[in-house]
Order: C-alpha cells, then structure tokens, then sequence
C-alpha cells in the first residue's frame, strides 16, 4: 500500500481551456506541501484541456495522475473516481475555475487536525473582481429553491434584483462558525470522513451533490465549518448560469428531485 499524502488536490475538467492554466499554475506557486498529489480527472474534453494538463504533469514538481474518462462522467462520478487514486490525509476537491491567491490551505489542514469532530471546512471565496462570492449555504429545501430559482431567473431580465444574499449574512462578520455546507468549487475534507460514509451518490450528475454529501457527513457526526481566515478565487464559469435554461440546469433539477426524495425524513 503507497504511503499516504498529506494532500491530495482533485480537480475535474471538461472543456475548460480558458481557466485551467491559471488554476494549475496558482498549485506550482502556492501549495506549500511537498508531499502533495495532484489528481486531474478530464470529463472527455473535446478542446485544448487535456494536452494542458499534460504540459501541466510534465513540468510540475508535483506527483501528477491525469485520468481521462472516456464519456463526461459528471460531478458525483468524477469526484469518486479521482478520490479512488488518492492517497491524502486530506482532500481538497478544487473546481478548475478556481484558484489559489495565497498559501491559506495551511490554515485550513491545521484547523482540521485541531478540531476532532469537524469534518470539511471550506473558504472564503472571491469573484475575480475581489468581490465576496456566497459560497456557504443551509440545507436545500424544495421552497428554498424555488425561491432562489425564481430570484435567478428575474435576475437574467433585471440586473438590479439581488441575488448575491448569504444564509448567513447574519453571522459572517464571526470569521469562523458552523455551516450546513459549501459549494464544491474548494472543499477541503478529512480522510476519515470518507473512511466513514463512503463515497459521493452517484445518482446525483450535477447539482447538490456538495449539500448532499455534507448532510451524510453531519449525520455521521462531523460538522463543516466556513473558515474566513482561507482564501480563493472562483471565477463560476458553470454552464447552468450562462442560460434560463440548459442541459446542465436539467441535470441540477433532476439531482435535486433525487435529494429531496433521498432525504426527506431528515
């Protein structure tokens, strides 16, 4: 059995040739780890994606596995799948549009280790304009999301409609404090939780996945937690955004529909 890591960085991609240099060059330039491994996992990109990430592995003083699907596995999937190779104490799934602007990770692993029943911590997470992203979230609920579907959509035809409002606009000014999860551009997560629940659903393609995947974490007993005193940037290149409606929105409806039925004596 390989020794293990102390990180384990994974990243899906697919297609995404406009954000995933600067992702992988903030890695080279931040992550202060030497015993870090890299796991890119492509979703069968049809652009440029793949030969970067195979300039990336050639160059980067990183231990490197790149796993090409053969067909766009989804989130769930991906992140299973990437999670299989690793070998880290800790895990950090990383979005391909989002990147390091320091070497905070540091603090995150710290507060993992000094804090036995806290499972996942995620970040304070930036716009590429340095404005501060909602990152942070309570548990879905099925009057939640449309609310904030309905919100969204207005917002496409209005741009004065605020959509940019927290779950926890209240207690934000704390720094640190318990959530129910983050948004899965940066997650930061124990191994042993891992050890303890399994896997990601893979039911769920792309949409609450992370929501899903904090929620069996808590009932197991680990807390996530939002550090502030963490950083990185996300550009939110998701397709789901750019349209009223696309193939990606179906898939986020069709996973909540799943979540709602999965959980909903919880």
């Amino acid at each position: 059995m390989p020794k293990n890591n102390l990180l384990s960085i994974i990243i899906l991609t697919h297609n995404n040739e406009n954000c995933i240099n600067t992702c992988l060059k903030s890695i080279n330039k931040y992550i202060p780890f030497k015993d870090t491994e890299i796991i890119l996992v492509d979703n069968n990109s049809s652009d440029n994606t793949l030969n970067i990430l195979k300039q990336f592995k050639n160059k980067t003083k990183f231990n490197t596995k790149i796993i090409n699907n053969k067909k766009n596995m989804g989130v769930s999937n991906g992140r299973n799948i990437g999670l299989k190779k690793s070998n880290g104490n800790y895990i950090l799934f990383l979005d391909s549009d989002a990147y390091f602007i320091d070497d905070s990770i540091k603090i995150g692993i710290d507060f993992l280790k000094n804090n036995k029943d806290i499972g996942i911590v995620v970040p304070k997470m930036f716009y590429k304009n340095k404005e501060i992203q909602d990152n942070i979230r309570k548990f879905p609920t099925i009057k939640s999301k449309l609310k904030n579907g309905f919100k969204g959509i207005l917002h496409k035809f209005n741009k004065k409609i605020d959509i940019n409002s927290s779950d926890y606009d209240n207690i934000r000014d704390q720094v640190i404090f318990e959530v129910d999860y983050g948004i899965g551009a940066y997650t930061l997560i124990k191994r042993e939780v891992f050890i303890k629940i399994g896997f990601y659903d893979e039911h769920i393609f792309y949409g609450p996945e992370d929501a899903d995947y904090a929620l069996r974490a808590k009932i197991a007993g680990f807390k996530t937690y939002y550090n502030g005193l963490i950083s990185v940037v996300h550009e939110r290149q998701r397709l789901s955004h750019k349209k009223v409606f696309s193939m990606m929105t179906f898939y986020h409806i069709k996973g909540l529909i799943y979540y709602f039925i999965k959980n909903r004596k919880n």
